[in-house]
């Protein structure tokens, strides 16, 4: 039996595999940071002034009981939240969108079809 992994991303997370193959990942649910904004401060550029806020990250909503799967596919700002929980070492994922050989997969136009490798947090 292989691991069991749950995609908490709002996509299909696509995985080509070394071999060839691929593996198609759907959503099975949305994992989400809560967050407070405050403004500490104004930008000023030529073009106008820009708004500088302050985000201060809290708890994570839509999770499992971490018992229950081995992985679980996030976003980063999700997996930087979960890093230090000890509940979830070594379970959580990221696509590794990056522009790397182990990276992205993009179509003609850049958009990105899926990666080739996952990264543990």
């Amino acid at each position: 039996m292989g691991a069991r992994i749950r995609n908490l991303t709002p996509h299909t997370i696509t995985v080509f595999l070394p071999s060839e193959g691929r593996i198609d990942l759907p959503s099975e649910g949305v994992a989400r940071v809560s967050t407070h904004e405050s403004l500490v401060g104004t930008l000023e550029t030529p073009e106008g002034p820009v708004p500088l806020v302050r985000v201060e990250y809290g708890e994570v909503q839509g999770l499992p009981d971490p018992r229950e799967v081995d992985y679980v596919i996030v976003s980063s700002l999700v997996a930087a939240a979960l890093k230090q929980r000890p509940e979830w070492e070594g379970k959580i994922l990221v696509p590794n969108t990056s522009p790397t050989p182990n990276g992205a997969v993009r179509d003609e136009n850049g958009r990105i079809r899926g990666v080739k490798s996952l990264i543990l947090y």
